[in-house]
């Protein structure tokens, strides 16, 4: 009776530790990861998109080019229509429509939702495409059971990482979702590209 007992005192006691557990510390094999890839000096994609917000849905193909805080993101839709090519930096872009029309941003995040009718996280993107949290705001992250970044939310955003390819010697996003309310970008990458900048090159 008393072995009895003492059995369940342990039982639940465990119980207890486990609901106190502390969240697991990012793990030592995405932080090596995370510091090779932040010596990225410029990288391209090249894929798939497609775009849900509360009025409209549809897809196209995109190209996406960084170099340190330069992006150029292209977007084609079907047949051409609703593309446009987007050039600059998080303070300053032009954007030119396959209509012809170009505009210039001076604050591009606002801006380009009133042009084309969807947002595009252009800051956080920069390190969300490469599954590492932007490193000037707080984030959440969520790893799976391999170690491999499942899920972060920053800025607003909410980026799901379904699945991941080998990219030469690295593990990079083959397909993610990036969302919050009111839009939702669907991601499938076809070909990365990527060039790193040698330890102690100047930028």
């Amino acid at each position: 009776m008393i072995r009895a007992i003492v059995l369940v005192l342990v039982v639940v006691a465990a119980a207890g530790c486990a609901g106190l557990r502390e969240p697991a510390p990012m793990p030592g094999e995405w932080q090596d990861r995370a510091m090779r890839l932040q010596t990225l000096d410029q990288w391209n994609v090249r894929g798939r998109l497609a775009v849900k917000t509360d009025v409209d849905a549809f897809n196209g193909s995109m190209v996406w080019t960084q170099a340190d805080s330069f992006v150029s993101f292209a977007f084609r839709g079907p047949l051409g229509v609703g593309g446009f090519r987007l050039v600059g930096n998080d303070q300053r872009m032009v954007l030119d429509m396959s209509n012809g029309d170009e505009w210039e941003l001076t604050s591009p995040q606002v801006e380009l939702r009133q042009r084309i009718g969807w947002s595009v996280p252009l800051t956080g993107m920069r390190f969300w495409m490469l599954a590492l949290p932007d490193p000037a705001t707080p984030a959440d992250l969520d790893f799976d059971d391999a170690g491999f970044l499942r899920r972060l939310e920053q800025q607003g955003w909410v980026v799901t990482f379904d699945s991941y390819k080998q990219v030469q010697s690295e593990w990079l996003p083959h397909k993610l979702v990036v969302e919050q309310t009111g839009v939702r970008l669907r991601l499938a990458v076809d070909r990365w590209r990527l060039d790193y900048v040698a330890a102690g090159s100047p930028p």
